[in-house]
């Protein structure tokens, strides 16, 4: 007996067509192929409904306002398969929900940092109202560990500071060239007088130079020749 074969691409569109066949009491079996909740993305049929070709011409026009859809019509060996654009459609709507899920969560995460602060274990972050400075503290009591700032809005932070029992700022970053590493740090003491400074003179993205003003007055300077973490005492900057 000749027959023909209606694949549906969504759960819906099968539904639509089961109550259809259903309501017209036409004889029909029916094959699930994908049962996900994202058929319309991870799968091209839902399902295959086979029909008696005696229906063909009943069904045509019901067939024809079907939204998404494959039509495979089977008579004997042949078959002649009809791609709508219905599914690069499903397709769209697919990436589209998966997007605004991924959206849905970045805005929920800024949210959270953006409000009264982000918890971990023994710190908290929260942001000024302009947006534009990180702040951490400890969560015992309360005293600022550091200060991020972004200076120009652009999403780098050119200025960190990290502060020393919550009261100077001890370490100042700078990056001056905006590419994530700071070129320069400032050290002082907590009379907030500038002690010392390490340098990365080549840009290389390493702090290869160090000067500090120990207690007593003098000065050393240091120097990681090898570029390996290494610091040695030197007379003067090394310059290769």
């Amino acid at each position: 007996m000749n027959s023909f074969t209606l694949r549906t691409r969504d759960f819906n569109e099968h539904l639509k067509l089961i109550q259809h066949l259903t309501e017209n009491n036409i004889p029909h079996s029916v094959i699930i192929e994908n049962d996900s909740s994202f058929s319309g993305v991870v799968s091209q049929t839902y399902s295959q409904v086979t029909i008696n070709a005696e229906y063909k011409d009943i069904l045509s026009e019901f067939v024809t306002d079907l939204p998404v859809r494959e039509e495979v019509i089977s008579n004997g060996s042949k078959s002649v398969k009809i791609k709508k654009s219905g599914f690069k459609r499903n397709i769209f709507l697919g990436f589209l929900l998966l997007y605004g899920v991924i959206i849905s969560f970045m805005c929920y995460k800024y949210w959270k940092i953006s409000s009264s602060g982000v918890g971990m274990i023994n710190y908290t972050l929260f942001w000024n109202e302009e947006g534009n400075i990180l702040y951490m503290t400890d969560k015992e009591n309360g005293n600022r560990i550091s200060k991020s700032t972004d200076l120009n809005w652009d999403g780098n932070f050119e200025k960190i500071e990290y502060f020393t029992l919550g009261k100077f700022a001890s370490q100042v970053f700078i990056d001056k060239n905006e590419d994530g590493f700071a070129e320069v740090v400032y050290y002082y003491d907590s009379k907030r007088e500038l002690i010392g400074y390490a340098k990365d003179y080549d840009l290389d993205k390493h702090l290869e130079y160090q000067e500090m003003t120990l207690s007593n007055g003098s000065t050393i300077k240091l120097q990681d020749l090898k570029l390996e973490g290494d610091f040695q005492i030197v007379n003067e900057r090394i310059i290769e």
